[in-house]
């Protein structure tokens, strides 16, 4: 069986030299993949991962690095459609928001307060068209350091996840859950939330507390509401692979 995995974090960018980005390593992945690379009836790992993702050991990874979400939904879409894909793993931190507008406060001020003197919608009008993009930093490449109080506009990117299952219907789908010091009740209530929402067969949950180089609890559910705890990234990548491969019939 072929398996796709996800890691790291994407990064979206500002200008050609910055970008907004988050702290995800991406060693759960690489753990991932080499779990799944350590099971003989897996023949490739297609790894696609962030920019400065830890990489997986195995011989049987096929690795794509990627930057922003768009560039990650295009690899995706065109990775499964090349390949019959068993099991998805998809631990990859995902950005909510890329960057839809640069400008700095001096330019959206006077944009919004002329704006607002000339626009039958008044200030709300204003403000919606300068953050569309009207009043836009003009720069090429790399955005001057001279500039004062740049403002950023973001977007909602796409939902990754929900991609899986429409282009791999049949694929065991991993979710991953990331939360900052929750309730252990409000963790798995997150967790099943997801599951049921995009399809998934099983969702790893994570609380950022717990999660360090040396240490890492998760828990692992399932639809008929199986609960696992792991208490390192080893053990959580093997719980995961273990129980695709015994799903699959695969050894």
């Amino acid at each position: 069986m072929n398996v796709l995995v996800t890691s790291g974090g994407t990064t979206e960018k500002i200008d050609s030299v910055r970008s907004i980005t988050n702290t995800s390593s991406g060693r759960l992945g690489a753990a991932i993949a080499d779990a799944f690379g350590d099971i003989g009836g897996v023949s490739e790992v297609f790894y696609i991962c962030g920019k400065t993702a830890a990489l997986p050991m195995t011989h049987k990874a096929k690795i794509t690095r990627v930057g922003g979400v768009v560039e990650l939904e295009d690899v995706i879409r065109k990775t499964i459609a090349a390949n019959d894909i068993s099991a998805v793993a998809h631990c990859m931190a995902v950005s909510d928001y890329t960057v839809k507008t640069v400008t700095t406060a001096r330019r959206a001020a006077e944009f919004v307060t002329a704006g607002a003197e000339k626009n039958a919608g008044g200030v709300h009008s204003a403000i919606e068209q300068a953050f569309d993009g009207a009043c836009a930093l003009e720069h090429r490449g790399k955005i001057g350091s001279n500039e004062e109080t740049l403002l950023l506009v973001l977007k909602p990117t796409n939902k990754i996840i929900a991609l899986f299952k429409e282009l791999a219907p049949l694929a065991k789908l991993v979710g991953f859950k990331l939360l900052d010091a929750p309730t252990e009740d409000e963790l798995l209530d997150a967790a099943r939330r997801l599951l049921v929402e995009n399809n998934c067969d099983y969702v790893l949950a994570n609380d950022a507390k717990n999660m360090s180089r040396t240490r890492h609890i998760g828990y692992l559910i399932d639809r008929t509401a199986r609960l696992a705890r792991y208490d390192s990234k080893e053990g959580i990548a093997l719980g995961i692979a273990e129980r695709i491969a015994a799903d699959l019939g695969i050894e």
